[in-house]
C-alpha cells in the first residue's frame, strides 16, 4: 500500500461510480409494469389482418383470455406470445391461408407492457384437384369423385369441409354394407406458386358385412334383453352406420348411461360377413331428487321438489313424483313413462295430478289424468296424442262452478335448436288442436287451437337475436261455457313481461279478469354473451287477448320492455329479468321482476 500512487485510488473511485450508474441503468431499463406480487401487466392489440381470423384468434388466444391474469415475468409473457403465434398460424391454415404469417412485438418500456400482433393471411388457397383412390373394389354406389363428398375444384381449401368430406366418405361406405371401411391416408399437397391444393383420399372400402349378434356389457340394473330389443335393425341385414348412430341416440335419450359405445367388431366378422355389434355402457345413478325455486313480483316465491326412478323395472321405465308450491298454487303429481311402447321410438306416459290455483283471475281446485303417446315424425319433427280427463271446481268473481271434461289433443312439434333451456340457433314450431267435451253448468263442447313459433339467429360469436310469436283461438262455444282455467290469458314471465301474471286479459264490469277466446303474443330479444358465464338481454314483449274468437274488437296490445341478466351454468342459464309496462293499465305496477331457470323462450 505504501508505494501506490494517489491516481490509482482516483481510478478505483471512478470505476465504482460507473458501476453504480450502470446498475441503476439496468434497473431502469428492465421490463417495468410490475403489478401485485411482481406480475408483469400488459396490454395486447391486433394490428390489421382478416377480421374473421382475428375473431377466431381472440376466442383461443391466451394473451387475450388471460390478460387480467398477468404472468410473473417477461419470460412468461414471451411464452404466451410464442404459444399464440403458433395458435394463429394453425387458425390461418385451418381457414385455407397456408402461406399466412404473423409477427409479434413486445414493448417492455411502456406501462403496462404493450404486445402488438401483426397478422398477414396471404392468399386464400383453393382446391385445385381432388381424387378418391380405392385399394379394393368399392360398392357400386360408392363415391367415385370428390364432388360426391362435397369437394370440387375452386372450393376454398379450408379444414372444415375437408374433414367433413372425410367423415362423409366413411359414412357413405359404412352405410352401404362396409363396416370396416377406412381412410388409409389423406394426402394434401399445397403449391404456394398458384395457391392451390391437391387432395387424394386413399381409401380401403373393406369387405361387405351385415348385422350380427348384439353383445351388451356394462349394465347393472338394465336388462340386456331390453337393449337388444330396441335396436333399429334386423340381424342379417346389410350393415348401415346410420342405424348405429340412431341406436346411440336412442340409448342416450333413455337418460340411464353416462357413457355409451356402440361399434361393429370388425375383427370378429364371420366369413359370411355377419359382424357382431358391441354395446358397452356405464350406468349412472337412476334415482334422483331435484329441488327448484323461482321468484317473480307478480306470482311471488315458488318451490319444487321431485323424486324420480328412471329404471323402475329394468326397461328404462320412469316413475316421477312431484310436489310444487307457491303463493298462487300447490300441486301434487305422479307420472309413469314407458319408453319404446307401444312401438320402437314411441313413448307411452300416464300422469295424475291434483292442484289448487289461486290467481287474480280465479280459484281452482281440480284433478286431472292424462294418457299420452309420443312418436317421431321424421327429421326434427315429433308428434303427440293426449287423452285427458279433468274435474274441477272454479270460483271467478264470487261465482262458483264445477266442470267435468274429457279432451283429446293432437300436437306436432318441430325443434332444430338442440337445447331446451338455452337455444342459440335454429327454430321451434308447435301446433296443437284439442277438442273438449263435458259439462260446465250445462253440457259444453269446444275446440282449442294453438300455435307457437320461435327462431334464434347468431349475429356474431357473442350476439343472438331471438323472436317468438304465439296465436290461439277457442271455437264453437260462447265464452262463459268455457271453464275460466281453459280460457286465454297473457302477462307474466313466460308471456308479456312487465305485466302481472294473467293481467293482460279482458275484464268484466266489476273489474274481474275473465280471460278470452283468442290470443296473440310476440317477443323479440337480443342476447349478448358479455363474458364466459355472464350474459345480458334486452327484450320487448307484446300481447293481447280478446273475448271474440278471431281477435275481433280486440283491445290495444299491451307492450312491455326490459333488460335481463343471465348466469350460465352447466345445466342451463339462470335468468333474472326486470321489465316495465310501456302502456300500462290503471292497476299495472311499474316494475316486474322474474327469476327462474332457462331463457324466456
Amino acid at each position: 500500500m505504501r508505494n501506490i500512487p494517489p491516481a490509482f485510488f482516483r481510478v478505483v473511485r471512478a470505476a465504482r461510480v460507473a458501476a453504480l450508474v450502470g446498475i441503476l441503468g439496468v434497473i431502469c431499463a428492465a421490463p417495468p409494469a410490475r403489478g401485485a406480487g411482481g406480475a408483469l401487466q400488459y396490454k395486447v392489440q391486433l394490428k390489421g389482418g382478416n377480421a374473421a381470423l382475428n375473431s377466431q384468434f381472440r376466442q383461443l388466444s391466451r394473451l387475450f383470455q388471460d390478460e387480467g391474469d398477468p404472468p410473473p415475468g417477461y419470460a412468461g409473457l414471451q411464452q404466451r406470445v410464442d404459444n399464440d403465434l403458433a395458435t394463429f398460424r394453425k387458425i390461418m391454415r385451418s381457414n385455407g391461408y397456408y402461406a399466412g404469417q404473423v409477427r409479434a412485438a413486445i414493448d417492455a418500456n411502456s406501462v403496462p407492457a404493450q404486445v402488438t400482433l401483426t397478422p398477414d393471411a396471404g392468399p386464400l388457397f383453393k382446391i385445385k384437384d381432388c381424387r378418391i383412390t380405392y385399394t379394393a373394389p368399392p360398392p357400386a354406389s360408392a363415391p367415385r369423385f370428390c364432388e360426391g363428398i362435397g369437394l370440387k375444384p375452386g372450393l376454398a381449401a379450408r379444414a372444415a369441409p375437408i374433414l367433413a368430406a372425410t367423415s362423409d366418405l366413411i359414412l357413405k361406405l359404412r352405410s352401404d354394407g362396409r363396416p370396416a371401411a377406412r381412410i388409409v391416408e389423406r394426402v394434401a399437397v399445397v403449391n404456394a406458386t398458384d395457391a392451390g391444393m391437391s387432395l387424394d383420399f386413399r381409401t380401403d372400402p373393406g369387405p361387405a358385412g351385415s348385422f350380427g349378434t348384439v353383445e351388451v356389457s356394462g349394465v347393472q340394473h338394465t336388462r340386456p334383453a331390453f337393449l337388444k330389443r330396441i335396436v333399429p335393425w334386423r340381424q342379417g341385414a346389410p350393415y348401415d352406420e346410420r342405424l348405429v348412430h340412431k341406436y346411440r341416440t336412442t340409448l342416450s335419450n333413455l337418460d340411464l348411461f353416462d357413457s355409451i359405445r356402440v361399434e361393429p367388431d370388425v375383427k370378429a366378422m364371420q366369413s359370411s360377413g355377419r359382424t357382431p355389434i358391441e354395446v358397452q355402457v356405464h350406468e349412472m345413478p337412476y334415482r334422483t331428487i331435484q329441488l327448484g325455486a323461482k321468484y317473480a313480483t307478480d306470482t311471488g316465491p315458488g318451490a319444487l321438489v321431485s323424486w324420480e326412478d328412471r329404471n323402475l323395472w329394468g326397461d328404462a321405465q320412469s316413475l316421477k313424483l312431484v310436489a310444487q308450491g307457491g303463493t298462487l298454487g300447490q300441486l301434487l303429481s305422479a307420472s309413469l313413462t314407458l319408453p319404446d311402447q307401444p312401438g320402437v321410438d314411441q313413448t307411452l306416459a300416464f300422469s295424475a295430478t291434483t292442484e289448487r290455483d289461486t290467481t287474480d283471475a280465479y280459484t281452482l281446485n281440480g284433478i286431472r289424468q292424462l294418457s299420452q303417446i309420443s312418436t317421431p315424425l321424421g327429421g326434427d319433427w315429433s308428434g303427440k296424442a293426449i287423452l285427458g280427463f279433468q274435474a274441477a271446481s272454479v270460483n271467478q268473481g264470487g261465482i262458483s262452478t264445477g266442470s267435468l271434461l274429457a279432451s283429446l289433443t293432437a300436437e306436432a312439434t318441430y325443434d332444430s335448436t338442440g337445447s331446451l333451456l338455452n337455444p342459440s340457433h335454429g327454430a321451434r314450431f308447435d301446433v296443437s288442436a284439442m277438442p273438449v267435451g263435458g259439462t260446465q253448468v250445462t253440457r259444453t263442447g269446444f275446440l282449442i287451437l294453438q300455435t307457437q313459433a320461435s327462431a334464434y339467429e347468431p349475429l356474431n360469436d357473442k350476439l343472438i337475436a331471438a323472436a317468438r310469436v304465439k296465436l290461439g283461438t277457442i271455437l264453437f262455444a260462447p265464452e262463459f261455457s268455457i271453464p275460466p282455467y281453459l280460457r286465454f290469458y297473457a302477462g307474466g314471465g313466460g308471456s308479456v313481461r312487465g305485466y302481472a301474471y294473467q293481467h293482460v286479459s279482458p275484464r268484466n264490469s266489476k273489474g274481474v279478469l275473465i280471460g278470452g277466446r283468442s290470443l296473440a303474443e310476440t317477443s323479440i330479444e337480443l342476447r349478448y354473451r358479455a363474458w364466459k358465464d355472464i350474459g345480458l338481454v334486452g327484450f320487448v314483449d307484446a300481447g293481447m287477448v280478446s273475448t271474440s274468437t278471431y281477435l275481433a274488437n280486440s283491445p290495444t296490445p299491451r307492450v312491455g320492455a326490459g333488460i335481463g341478466l343471465r348466469y350460465f351454468t352447466s345445466f342451463g342459464p339462470l335468468r333474472l329479468d326486470v321489465a316495465t309496462p310501456i302502456n300500462p293499465g290503471p292497476s299495472d305496477a311499474p316494475i316486474q321482476l322474474y327469476i327462474s331457470l332457462g331463457q324466456a323462450f
